[in-house]
């Protein structure tokens, strides 16, 4: 699905006025839509090619929850635990951010009551801006991974879903499990040559998971940051498999020296830190370092 038909598709899940602001506003600015921000009392907002659009419209309280349940498709109770979590992982690949009062016991986050925005995100697929990842992956015989950092917004959920697009297609097609925790990865690839999608799972249960069920040579996750996530990477590393994955960062500097990333520098299991530093005519603009293996 191209991202003109997903942007249609998630207009056509917004309040009409606000949909019709939305499509005036990108006409006006001549680009696809990224994000769709609404707020309760406060200006809605597009992000276009990395520029927020401020609009003259702002949601009303029984607008955020007709859009709320038309993205659970009526079903809350369902989506529960992610909103918890801070979104709502929709029908047809859309992935909504929810901001709202949180109630909280023991700790832990029960419910979110009195949403007041939601940061809809549309994906896209922007084939071929990962050929330059898949390249240097395969001059490593897929020996090594490859990180790929930027700051939030950059892009690399959209790199890593078209590179597991390229690396699970073609004549040295590979085994793919795409570990998508928060469900963001694999809308647009689905059905596309040989990938398992573990949606919805912790990174490192679903890592564990490729590597000892699945047979994985290659295994995508995003946004890795924690001890465990660390720790599953490296045992798939060890097991001879493959890791491709992104972190937030503004360079590649602290996730070679900081723990808890600095172990997978250390091992090894990275050949590549590829940062992304702009957008470029359907391409990225890149910091690309090559490690030299241990």
């Amino acid at each position: 699905m191209t991202g003109s038909e997903m942007t249609k598709r998630a207009l056509e899940k917004l309040p009409p006025r606000i949909a019709e602001s939305c499509r005036n506003a990108a006409s006006l600015y001549g680009g696809r839509i990224n994000e769709i921000r609404l707020r309760k009392g406060s200006p809605a907002s597009l992000t276009i090619r990395g520029e927020n659009i401020v609009l003259g419209i702002s949601a009303t309280e029984a607008e955020l929850e007709e859009s709320v349940r038309t993205f659970c498709e009526s079903s809350l109770y369902s989506h529960a635990d992610t909103i918890c979590s801070g979104y709502i992982a929709a029908r047809g690949g859309f992935r909504v951010g929810v901001c709202g009062r949180a109630v909280v016991r023991g700790g832990e986050i029960q419910s979110v009551t009195d949403i007041s925005s939601l940061n809809i995100r549309i994906p896209e697929r922007v084939i071929g801006c990962a050929d330059r990842a898949y390249e240097i992956m395969a001059e490593d015989d897929f020996s090594r991974g490859i990180l790929v950092w930027s700051v939030p917004g950059m892009g690399k959920t959209t790199l890593l879903r078209e590179l597991a697009a390229r690396l699970a297609t073609g004549k040295r097609a590979r085994r793919v499990a795409l570990v998508d925790t928060r469900y963001e990865l694999s809308p647009g690839i689905e059905g596309i040559g040989i990938i398992d999608v573990l949606g919805g799972y912790p990174r490192a249960e679903g890592i564990e998971i490729a590597k000892r069920t699945l047979g994985a040579q290659v295994i995508i996750c995003d946004e890795i940051a924690d001890r465990d996530d660390a720790e599953a990477i490296l045992q798939a590393h060890n097991s001879g498999i493959c890791v491709a994955a992104s972190a937030h960062a503004s360079s590649a500097q602290p996730l070679m020296t900081e723990e808890p990333l600095a172990g997978l520098f250390r091992a090894g299991v990275f050949g590549t830190y590829y940062g992304l530093l702009a957008q470029d005519k359907g391409s990225f603009v890149a910091d690309v370092r090559r490690i030299k293996k241990p």
